[in-house]
């Protein structure tokens, strides 16, 4: 109840952001006071419904608190704040394991442990070299990870921690908009789509692991590359010469044979 002094304090206001690009959800709480047992750390989870249906849409931690005379608020960080904070974790040697259980390792050593769906393709590394991750964030280690086959990492309300490939293509159909009255049900009132002119990007070298071939002494080294080109390239913005490119380099040392360097020109 927000008109209480006392007890409970009530809640005025729920603000839920996130996305794949900021995969830990925020939550803000405005309350009409902030006590004192309300303390940095404290686990938080919203339940947003009526009539006794509700659906969660958060669970997590509370970061700070903001009091005022009168209100207040609560920030709150999703369960993948844990592994997305700056803090630098050691090396890993992941030589020879799969990216789904050294992935799987990585978030259990930030401690999320629980509550979580892998669904990661089946990808052995260190099939051509010895892949080390150097110590760094453990999300660093994790975005190297999913690069491998595209793979995104988002939490959903209830807290569990979600890791698939999504592919990013565009909607098969333009936005459309509908209205009416005569439908309770939620609806699409309005929508639309925008081009990026800056994407002109047309062709993607992938370099990657160095990798030792042959028995010694008469070893011999080579560094992965693969290439995708896209057909078309007139459309590219501006226009170039016939047989020029617009180059991009993406460097992952965790890939290391040329079918999946392949694959990531592909993607990119």
């Amino acid at each position: 109840n927000a008109n209480t002094a006392t007890g409970t304090p009530g809640v005025v206001g729920v603000r839920v952001s996130k996305s794949f690009d900021s995969p830990v959800p925020v939550c803000t709480l405005d309350l009409n006071r902030v006590p004192t047992w309300i303390k940095r750390g404290q686990g938080v989870t919203v339940d947003v419904g009526y009539n006794g249906l509700t659906q969660r849409i958060f669970t997590g931690f509370i970061q700070s608190r903001e009091r005022k005379i009168g209100a207040g608020s609560v920030n709150c960080m999703g369960r993948l704040w844990t592994a997305f904070r700056t803090v630098q974790i050691g090396q890993r040697d992941v030589d020879g394991v799969t990216v789904s259980s050294a992935i799987g390792t990585i978030l259990d050593y930030v401690g999320l442990t629980d509550n979580r769906s892998l669904t990661i393709p089946a990808f052995t590394l260190g099939t051509a070299s010895s892949p080390v991750l150097e110590r760094m964030p453990a999300s660093q280690m994790l975005q190297m990870l999913m690069d491998i086959d595209g793979c995104r990492i988002y939490e959903l309300g209830s807290g569990q921690i979600v890791v698939r490939v999504i592919d990013e293509l565009p909607a098969p159909t333009a936005y459309k908009t509908y209205t009416s009255n005569d439908n309770a049900t939620a609806r699409v009132l309005e929508g639309s789509d925008r081009e990026d002119p800056e994407y002109y990007r047309n062709r993607v070298i992938v370099t990657g692991a160095t990798v030792t071939e042959g028995s010694a002494p008469d070893q011999t080294s080579r560094t992965i590359t693969a290439t995708a080109t896209v057909v078309g390239s007139a459309l590219v913005q501006p226009a170039l010469p016939t047989g020029t490119f617009v180059d991009a380099e993406y460097n992952n040392h965790l890939i290391d044979t040329d079918a999946k360097a392949a694959t990531v020109a592909i993607r990119q």
